[in-house]
């Protein structure tokens, strides 16, 4: 009774030595501190080193006996968020001359405006578009030039594109004129906006490595493509070097992980979205952020020639760190550390007490890797290390002694 006593107070001791023992993570000094609040954006090369939703992310305040405080904040993502105002118009005039349709609309003064959009009831078109503004209705001037806007509508096939876009201006009288020899347009409903540029901070990625290749078999292209290390992607921009008009049903996966085998390395992707490509508009897709380093891109060409792939952008959103200080000190940007959770701070309910503006601090280049100490010792003798050896060595002594009493 009394052996197994001993060998459980021994197999204790070395538990609580390695519960002890140190826990790897990174840190990073910030520079710059002298308010109670800052804000900072998280460093790029961090997130292959932090988990997926940066839950292990602390920043920290160095104390002078060696403990480590924590410094509350609040993670924004800088996500570009267009504000688009709708324009409220009157339709003052419809007219025809020769193969011409005209529609006046009258918006209030001093209102600028950059799209026009617009819904027709007809099917399979492909117009000529002008428009115009005036300040008086007799003197025009032109806003967009044989602009196209066309229908597609097939067994396989859906697509429309009604949108006009131009730089932002401010006419009394808005004019519109379609060419069409056939039908008369059928406009149910006319948008006219006013997109407000972003105030998003999007960071754009270098492309390391590219490969298009067109299985003709499956009628399909396949795009791949990886940037340097896994980033927060919000937004893909791709260009094709094809003159002629086309309409090409697309899918997105990102890379989760790589495996090694036999075979080489074999890449895991998870669908992200779809989407249609076309000559008509930029080929750029938007997405909720993403933080992954790969991408593949499905193209359906059906009977077509495949496209000439030409480049591709991806960019994401600037993550921000928002943080309430405690007076002059050392501070840390801490991460990587898997175990933790995400924090939960009081300031996230009082958002409406930081100030509108805060100054920006910088964060070191050099790394530190460093052992994050247990913050829970169940023994409060073994705070010291020679201690902490001590009790170590005794426990193996302990463990090999009582080993060789069993085998007698």
């Amino acid at each position: 009774m009394k052996s197994n006593f001993l060998l459980t107070l021994a197999l204790l001791c070395i538990s609580t030595v390695l519960y002890g023992q140190d826990v790897e993570r990174y840190q990073q000094k910030l520079f710059g501190v002298t308010e109670q609040w800052h804000s900072f954006q998280y460093p790029l090369e961090n997130f292959q080193l932090s988990k997926s939703n940066l839950s292990d992310v602390r920043i920290l305040k160095k104390n002078s006996n060696l403990t480590y405080q924590e410094v509350p904040y609040i993670l924004n993502i800088l996500s570009k968020k267009d504000h688009t105002q709708n324009i409220a118009f009157t339709l003052v005039n419809q007219s025809k001359k020769n193969s011409r349709y005209y529609y006046t609309y009258k918006v209030p003064e001093n209102t600028t405006l950059n799209e026009i959009r617009l819904e027709i009831q007809n099917q399979n078109y492909d117009w000529r578009v002008e428009a115009e503004g005036s300040h008086n209705q007799t003197e025009w001037f032109s806003i967009a030039e044989n602009s196209r806007i066309l229908s597609i509508k097939t067994d396989d096939t859906e697509f429309e594109y009604n949108t006009l876009t131009f730089p932002t201006i401010n006419y009394a009288y808005i004019r519109l004129s379609i060419d069409s020899d056939d039908k008369k347009p059928n406009i149910s409903r006319t948008f006219i906006t006013n997109n407000a540029p972003s105030l998003g901070v999007l960071n754009s990625y270098k492309i390391q490595r590219v490969h298009y290749e067109t299985h003709t078999e499956r009628k399909q292209s396949v795009l791949t493509f990886f940037t340097e290390f896994p980033v927060p992607v919000s937004e893909l921009s791709l260009d094709f070097d094809t003159k002629a008009d086309f309409y090409r049903p697309f899918s997105i996966s990102y890379l989760t992980d790589s495996l090694e085998t036999d075979k080489g390395i074999r890449y895991v992707y998870r669908h992200l979205t779809t989407g249609i490509l076309n000559s008509r508009e930029t080929s750029v897709t938007t997405f909720s952020p993403i933080i992954t380093n790969g991408f593949k891109l499905i193209i359906r060409n059906y009977d077509n020639q495949p496209l000439n792939f030409s480049s591709v952008l991806a960019s994401g959103p600037a993550y921000e760190l928002l943080a309430r200080f405690i007076g002059s000190g050392d501070y840390y940007l801490s991460y990587g550390d898997k175990s933790l959770h995400k924090p939960k701070y009081d300031i996230n309910y009082f958002k409406d007490s930081i100030p509108d503006s805060v100054s920006s601090i910088s964060v070191d280049e050099d790394r530190e890797v460093i052992s994050k100490e247990a913050e829970t010792k169940p023994l409060g003798f073994l705070d010291n290390s020679l201690l902490l050896w001590l009790v170590l060595g005794s426990g193996i002594l302990l463990l090999g002694w009582f080993s060789f009493k069993m085998m007698k």
